[in-house]
């Protein structure tokens, strides 16, 4: 009992509940945020689980109405919402050094393999075999989000949120050039490939140099770790590359496909002249996505998520002033394939959960359609049951204009390939020098595809080999 209230106490006065508190009194309305009464009942009502969704905002949307539906199905559990105002992965990995995590939490795929090589989270296996329900639910599921959140054969973590990878275009400027809609010859290899996408890109582009009226295409997004797996890593895996074996456990980063893939994206910017050279485009500080929302680019790939910064919470104060539309991204030529990289956010239990049968009531909750369907409609993208996708296609995914091709948010999970993660590397050691080489190196043109590719490799080998090591050793 001591310990409870230790750690309890710990989670209070570690200025999460106040900092929250004051977010609160700030947000327009005085609607009460994180730290609050939701979920809240005498402690005698039951078992007291904490949880942490990433920030206040998420969790007064989306987890409030979560933890609702959680007191319908086992009222005698009692969930404490404790979001950390800001820094929630940060604050997440220094509670849980201190011995203070919460009982469940939330966070993006590309973490879960670290933070199962540290043991922070807790196979649900077990768990999921010995339940009525959740092994039929599963089969509701993108395949990608059950295999993202798996390690040999275990699932660590209920599948969130769901976000697939599209092409986003211009469509005035597109039928003013005389160029048919990607959206109405997306399902056509032979007609919507990346050689269409380089003819349109010459097509769309409009003048010379970094400040032009129109650039063509964006396909390498801006620089860090994210780029990759919301741009240009996407072409990779539809050309076959791999960042990882199937097993999680080797680097195969420097195959031909990768190469041949990235210097197509290469050759965009310094062959074809249609893409901004990312080095200026960081020196700038300018985002694809403020290009796009200005008319000052043809075509982007990016996430489903692009659409907040459209239709959104993060769209313009003014009306985009022109016609756009999305696509499925386009075939390789070779393989006449396409593939999106899955990313997305898990539930998950921590290792330091107190009473893990109660949290996997909360866990279950998470799995229902009742709550993916919350997810869906208030997040910002889509919860990983598929049975929550009509409503979303019917509200305009959310809002936006009329006459969108919003079939392609059914469609984008047919072509999906898990995050690759290990556990043994933090995400953030395993891809840095993975984007350090190609934005500061590939991307600008000062060093061959195939020559960075190959100490892209090297580095990265190193650094698992390293990382095994040390994760045998923990064992």
């Amino acid at each position: 009992m001591l310990e409870k209230l230790s750690r309890r106490t710990f989670l209070h006065l570690s200025g999460f509940g106040a900092a929250s508190a004051l977010l609160a009194a700030c947000t327009p309305g005085g609607a009460p945020q994180a730290g609050g009464d939701a979920g809240a009942a005498p402690a005698a009502a039951g078992k007291e689980l904490i949880h942490w969704g990433r920030n206040p905002t998420e969790e007064e949307v989306v987890w409030k109405p979560i933890v609702e539906l959680a007191k319908e199905m086992y009222p005698e559990v009692n969930i404490v919402l404790q979001s950390p105002p800001e820094e929630m992965v940060q604050k997440l990995l220094i509670a849980f050094a201190g011995g203070t995590a919460p009982d469940t939490a939330v966070g993006g795929l590309s973490s879960f393999g670290g933070w199962i090589g540290i043991n922070m989270i807790n196979s649900i296996q077990s768990f999921v075999d010995a339940d009525a329900d959740v092994p039929g639910w599963l089969a509701e599921y993108v395949p990608a989000a059950i295999e993202g959140y798996s390690q040999q054969g275990q699932l660590y973590g209920v599948p969130t949120v769901n976000e697939g990878i599209m092409l986003w275009y211009h469509k005035d400027a597109l039928l003013e050039a005389g160029l048919t809609p990607p959206a109405e010859i997306e399902d056509d290899p032979a007609a919507w490939n990346w050689d269409t996408v380089v003819e349109y890109a010459l097509a769309l582009n409009q003048g010379e140099g970094f400040r032009r009226d129109r650039f063509g295409i964006i396909a390498t997004s801006n620089k860090g770790i994210n780029g990759w797996s919301e741009a240009w890593g996407n072409l990779v895996y539809a050309r076959g590359g791999r960042f990882l074996d199937d097993a999680r456990e080797e680097v195969i980063f420097d195959s031909p496909e990768t190469i041949e893939a990235l210097q197509w994206v290469v050759d965009l910017t310094h062959t074809h002249d249609v893409q901004p050279n990312s080095s200026e485009m960081g020196s700038a500080d300018i985002l694809d996505r403020a290009m796009f929302q200005n008319g000052q680019l043809g075509m982007v790939v990016q996430g489903e998520f692009f659409r907040r910064y459209l239709w959104g919470s993060g769209k313009p104060s003014e009306p985009i002033p022109f016609a756009y539309d999305m696509a499925l991204m386009p075939f390789n030529p070779v393989t006449n394939e396409r593939t999106n990289i899955y990313h997305g956010n898990g539930t998950f239990m921590t290792t330091q959960a107190e009473a893990p049968d109660e949290a996997w009531k909360f866990l279950k909750v998470v799995f229902t359609q009742e709550a993916q369907q919350i997810i869906t409609d208030n997040w910002g993208s889509r919860g990983a049951h598929r049975g929550t996708y009509e409503s979303f296609l019917a509200s305009n995914a959310g809002g936006g204009p009329d006459g969108l091709n919003y079939n392609v948010f059914n469609k984008v999970d047919a072509d999906t390939a898990a995050y690759p993660t290990t556990p043994y590397l933090t995400k953030e050691a395993m891809l840095e020098p993975m984007w350090r080489i190609v934005y500061d190196n590939i991307f600008p043109n000062t060093m061959p595809v195939a020559e960075g590719v190959a100490q892209i490799q090297a580095e990265t080998v190193a650094l698992l080999d390293r990382g095994r090591e040390e994760y045998q050793a923990r064992q």
